[in-house]
């Protein structure tokens, strides 16, 4: 879809055609996108073309949304994503792709692991006794890594209560666990961001951010079933 918007708007930029009444792809711009007129039979066939790739990306993208939420409302990812979706930044696309990309979080000897099978551990460099560090070794599941950096810029934000409706039927430590997550990833930016910049503090949120939802993730698959206390 982001590709397909994008190959709209170069487009018409080639045309002399450049949105400045706000923020593109709002209804407002789509009425606009609506209203063009070409002078040029092929420019308007080409047009019509994108766009109508466009709108059919568009519907099928909405189709899926659907269908994974159906997925996450059901057995086996119910429980697991409502728990996910303590954590601040995680909404049920991002619960998804992390259920279903790490598998069985048991699998992983340490958190240490997990971030590294998730690509947002350093790189080291290393020649005879000099040892360096890089920037992210980028390896494992580039697809978590994206999730989690996105939900990592949601901490970059003040801490704030979670809403009740993510709260309801929650264990108490999941809860817990979650505030815990807030309270340490925002202070950890705030840190970060004065010392090595925004953009390097937001990706070590995310690798602390994927350490709280691993350790999360097993403890819902080592507790007692049955044995949930929500959140009051």
């Amino acid at each position: 879809v982001t590709q397909s918007k994008h190959q709209v708007s170069k487009f018409l930029q080639t045309k002399g055609l450049v949105y400045r009444d706000g923020t593109a792809w709002t209804t407002k711009h789509r009425t606009w996108l609506g209203g063009l007129k070409f002078s040029e039979e092929l420019d308007a066939f080409t047009f019509e073309q994108y766009l109508s790739m466009l709108q059919y990306l568009e519907r099928r993208l909405g189709e899926l949304d659907e269908k994974i939420e159906q997925m996450a409302s059901n057995e086996p990812f119910k429980k697991s994503v409502l728990c996910l979706r303590a954590f601040r930044g995680v909404q049920t696309l991002t619960a998804m792709v992390l259920l279903t990309e790490l598998g069985d979080v048991r699998r992983f000897a340490s958190p240490r692991h997990l971030m590294s099978y998730v690509g947002l551990v350093p790189s080291v460099h290393q020649s005879g006794e000099t040892r360096k560090s890089g920037g992210i070794t980028k390896t494992g599941s580039a697809r978590c890594r994206h999730v989690l950096v996105q939900a990592a810029w949601c901490n970059a934000r003040a801490p704030k209560k979670p809403s009740a409706d993510i709260q309801e039927n929650l264990p108490a430590w999941v809860v817990e666990s979650s505030r815990t997550a807030q309270k340490r990833l925002y202070s950890r930016f705030r840190h970060l961001e004065n010392t090595v910049g925004r953009h390097k503090a937001v990706v070590a949120i995310a690798r602390e951010l994927i350490g709280f939802l691993g350790a999360t993730l097993i403890e819902l698959a080592t507790e007692p079933q049955g044995n949930v206390q929500p959140a009051q």
